[in-house]
């Protein structure tokens, strides 16, 4: 049996590797591979009190509720990511706060079905079925347990799930996606945090784009080769992976290499175009880049701060294209700022946001802080 300490012994490169490559890796519990993958994703998600739970539609997804939650957190991965993406960064956001982190349909471990088409506009939808579900049964559990009149006479008003507010968190493909999704419901969104979020490209061809014109498909992975160059693109340090793990991920990821490309097919079929629309983008929007993204070009920053004025960007020094993975306590506590600052300004009513960093390399990170919601 592989114990906490074991595992607390492993080196935090292999278990943050492990995290970002995991679900590929679906095997038998006899597997030393799925032994080490499922103590390993086990143990980060109880740091974080995640818990896997699985919708009426099959979506599996990691949750942390609140008895009486302030603010309800979506977090939404990117092209090839996982629920796992988000463990690390979520052990550092408010204690009062509810967490929702899916497997977007098509990836991890929710459905995959060969019929169904898993473009972005699609894809809001189911996500917005789910995120409502969550909430009707969240408000239903509440209800019942009849903590006080008050209380319960405040969520039977808002037992329609589709009353409710969140703050949506995406990153890269889970980013154009989250921003689609504000577009599209401002009324629901009460703030947008993007990080490294496609659908709007800088003019630099990223280091991506580069092998792509090549012939290559770094996303898609078939071969330990395509790992190391995955990595590569997407740390400042590549963590360090066992030659043998390598070898098994890739053979894992190989299985679902071509309903990965009819993902691709998909999204290039039925494109979500946002660029021409963020000037309209009423939901507070945060987008965090890391200035040394091999996937998608940081050349994109100065676009984004063009075409979202009333928002902020901010570059994070040293950082690839997952700041949340890499660094995420300087990106949690960089959230958590921008929170704070959006919470204080909106209360004071002032004409413009608070003076705050265009780049970020914090040393430190802030007090978990309570979630910067007013409870409807």
């Amino acid at each position: 049996m592989v114990s906490e300490a074991m595992l607390s012994a492993l080196p935090r490169s292999l278990l943050m590797a492990t995290v970002l490559l995991g679900t590929a890796c679906a095997v038998s519990i006899f597997s030393g591979c799925a032994l080490l993958v499922s103590v390993g994703l086990g143990g980060e998600r109880g740091k974080s009190d995640l818990v896997v739970r699985t919708s009426n539609e099959g979506i599996v997804f990691l949750e942390r509720k609140a008895k009486d939650p302030a603010a309800i957190i979506v977090l939404l991965h990117g092209f090839g990511g996982s629920k796992d993406h988000w463990t690390r960064f979520a052990d550092h956001l408010p204690d009062d706060a509810w967490i929702l982190a899916p497997d977007l349909p098509g990836f991890g471990d929710s459905p995959k079905i060969e019929h169904d088409s898993y473009d972005l506009t699609s894809q809001s939808e189911r996500l917005m079925r789910f995120v409502n579900e969550r909430v009707n049964e969240r408000v239903n559990e509440r209800v019942n347990e009849r903590v006080n009149e008050r209380v319960d006479e405040r969520l039977a008003d808002e037992r329609d799930g589709s009353a409710r507010k969140f703050h949506l968190i995406g990153s890269s493909m889970g980013g154009h996606l989250a921003t689609l999704l504000a577009l599209q419901h401002p009324d629901r969104v009460q703030s947008l945090v993007l990080f490294n979020p496609a659908g709007l490209r800088g003019p630099v061809p990223s280091a991506m784009d580069e092998l792509t014109k090549g012939g290559a498909e770094p996303l898609l992975i078939k071969d330990a080769a395509d790992f190391d160059r995955l990595l590569a693109l997407s740390f400042v340090i590549p963590p360090r992976i066992p030659g043998f793990l390598k070898d098994h991920f890739a053979q894992e990821a190989a299985k679902n290499f071509s309903f990965s490309q009819k993902i691709k097919a998909d999204l290039a079929a039925r494109p979500a175009p946002i660029a021409d629309r963020l000037q309209t983008l009423l939901s507070p929007t945060l987008v965090v880049w890391g200035d040394s993204d091999g996937v998608l070009d940081p050349s994109a920053v100065p676009l984004w701060r063009e075409r979202v004025p009333g928002g902020l960007v901010v570059v994070m020094k040293q950082t690839g294209h997952g700041p949340m993975i890499e660094r995420p306590q300087e990106a949690a506590s960089l959230v958590l700022t921008w929170w704070r600052s959006e919470s204080k300004r909106r209360a004071v009513k002032v004409s413009g946001p608070e003076p705050m960093p265009t780049s970020w390399s914090a040393s430190t990170s802030s007090p978990k802080i309570r979630a910067p919601v007013t409870r409807r």
